[in-house]
């Protein structure tokens, strides 16, 4: 690879980074709404044309055993 090809690589791997965390960051909002409207619905599923979702919180107890040592 000559070094106009390393750069443009890199340059690239930077924009589809960008794009990642951008995406991320709006399918997490996404999902908060949808949390918010089963809250206000009093629900743990909402359901529409070809598609399904559900939330609920999961309380866990589990053992952490290298504190207990």
């Amino acid at each position: 690879m000559s070094m106009n090809e390393v750069n443009a690589t890199a340059q690239n791997l930077i924009s589809v980074r960008q794009m990642i965390e951008e995406l991320q960051a709006e399918a997490e909002a996404l999902t908060d709404k949808l949390k918010a409207a089963m809250v206000e619905q009093g629900t743990e599923a909402l359901q529409g044309d070809g598609w399904k979702a559900t939330w609920r919180n999961v309380n866990s107890n589990r053992f952490d055993s290298k504190s207990f040592k």
